[in-house]
């Protein structure tokens, strides 16, 4: 977590996120998770670095499969092919 003090950790897992992942990954905010006031934000990996987070915060970085389906972050695991979106069955 990042703190007043604690700047280079966050920086640093953003580097190395940045790395390995799109530009375009999902990332869920999540800032006083089940608490008054809880905030959920959805960015991009490219806007993590500039992101306001500190000890109240949750990171979720989403994986090569995550996209963002009506408002939410979605990874299908291995349902993808089993399964389409808005579907009945």
């Amino acid at each position: 977590p990042q703190g007043r003090n604690r700047v280079e950790p966050f920086r640093l897992a953003c580097e190395i996120l940045a790395r390995h992942r799109s530009p375009e990954t999902p990332v869920g905010i999540v800032r006083h998770a089940y608490r008054t006031g809880q905030r959920v934000k959805l960015i991009t990996l490219a806007g993590l670095p500039q992101t306001e987070v500190d000890m109240a915060t949750i990171v979720i970085v989403g994986n090569s499969c995550t996209f963002v389906y009506e408002g939410k972050m979605v990874t299908p695991r291995g349902y993808a092919a089993k399964y389409a979106l808005g579907e009945t069955r």
